[in-house]
């Protein structure tokens, strides 16, 4: 079965520390369960935020005063469905792209509300590329400060 994903990763060079200034919001229920995927992400560069509820989310993106560029919805959210979380956040960000973790083959619905689908279980180097994916750059390339 071929991933959702459709990863084309191995060109890439993720071994060599690449370094990004992005800006992520991750929503996750068992917020241990998405540890990994944060240590991954932070030491790409990335800046992470974590929220356990898609209502603190929300209120989050209200009161921060720099950028969000994805937000990653976990599909265990518990008390709302992805699409109402990634809805309600992009009403008040339009321009913040959408990654949903999914276990197992998401239904269309919850698709139609993610840029990417990114299924779990998955690699670092899959993790890399669907969030590189979801920001519209599928090729990493360094920041520069």
């Amino acid at each position: 079965m071929a991933s959702l994903l459709d990863v084309r990763y191995q060109d890439l060079q993720f071994e060599r520390k690449e370094h990004y200034l992005e800006t992520i919001l991750i929503i996750a229920t068992a917020l241990d369960a998405t540890q990994c995927l944060r240590s991954i992400l932070e030491g790409h560069g990335y800046t992470v935020l974590m929220s356990r509820t898609s209502r603190a989310a929300c209120n989050f993106a209200i009161s921060h005063g720099g950028e969000i560029e994805l937000l990653i919805v976990d599909k265990a959210l518990q008390g709302s469905s992805v699409a109402d979380a990634a809805d309600g956040f992009q009403r008040i960000r339009p321009a913040t792209r959408i990654l949903e973790i999914s276990v197992g083959s998401p239904s269309s619905a919850q698709r139609a509300s993610a840029s990417i689908v990114l299924p779990r279980p998955f690699t670092r180097e899959a993790a890399l590329y669907g969030v590189r994916k979801a920001l519209g750059s599928a090729r990493p390339t360094e920041a520069t400060a």
